[in-house]
């Protein structure tokens, strides 16, 4: 009988093991197998969500070069979803940053000018007071850290009033950010029924899923301060499909603040 072409051919003797009869021990064929199941363990699913969002995010940058306001959506996405946390095959690669400087060049090269108004202008003020408070602290350090991570809100702060220029740009920013909220506060209502839970005060409470969300206190604040843009978009979406997703993302809200035992924090 013809044996069919894709027959694999025995594999060359190891030269240190044989079996009973004498014959190869085969080690090199097992080799090569194990080599191929490792292979294909390296794209498991974690994998592959990781490669769709870092094409998403490639997306946005090259958007970017051409509009920073592309790019500032896609900073905006990734400082919110921390796919470095989600994904630590992605943590070298420092995607805030990366998207942060280019969307600094990209306005840069296409000579747009950044925007002072008087609200921005006391905005750095309190910022500069921050930072020439550091000598007067008690814990020097710490200061410093909470200056440097305050530093992200500065910038994001200049972009947004910097790029926001017509109404279609608000717009897609004020439902980026309640989607991404929605999928803050939902992401932590699926971690709590799966028993993922802070114990605080004598109670389960409700996290965040990265460090975006954060301890409860902190997602419940986020939650609450989103909710009017939710409203906004309820009240005033020009589509039944965008008052629809702002009537389901208050809710997902909503049961996220109540998981995380913070009522307080809407009143």
């Amino acid at each position: 009988m013809q044996r069919s072409k894709w027959t694999l051919r025995a594999a060359p003797a190891c030269g240190l093991h044989s079996d009973p009869s004498g014959n190869p021990c085969g080690c090199g064929l097992r080799e090569r197998k194990l080599s191929c199941i490792h292979f294909i363990g390296l794209f498991d699913m974690a994998h592959i969500e990781a490669l769709i969002v870092l094409l998403g995010i490639v997306f946005f940058a090259a958007k970017g070069l051409t509009d920073p306001f592309f790019g500032l959506m896609g900073l905006v996405a990734v400082n919110e979803i921390q796919p470095g946390e989600l994904y630590p095959v992605l943590a070298p690669l420092h995607l805030e940053r990366v998207l942060a400087i280019l969307v600094l060049v990209s306005v840069i090269a296409q000579g747009r000018k950044l925007k002072f108004p008087p609200i921005t202008r006391w905005f750095l003020a309190f910022y500069g007071a921050m930072i020439f408070a550091i000598p007067l602290a008690f814990w020097r350090s710490n200061s410093i850290l909470a200056c440097e991570a305050f530093f992200s809100v500065v910038f994001y702060h200049v972009m947004l009033v910097s790029m926001l220029e017509t109404e279609k740009q608000i717009r897609r920013i004020v439902l980026l950010f309640v989607a991404l909220t929605a999928w803050l506060g939902g992401s932590a209502v699926y971690e709590y029924h799966a028993g993922i839970r802070q114990f605080a005060m004598g109670i389960d409470r409700a996290e965040g899923l990265t460090s975006s969300g954060g301890d409860p206190n902190s997602l419940a604040i986020t939650m609450v301060v989103t909710m009017p843009l939710m409203c906004l978009l309820f009240l005033h979406g020009k589509s039944l499909a965008v008052r629809l997703f702002s009537l389901a993302s208050f809710a997902i809200d909503r049961k996220s603040t109540r998981l995380n035992s913070s009522h307080i924090t809407i009143s």
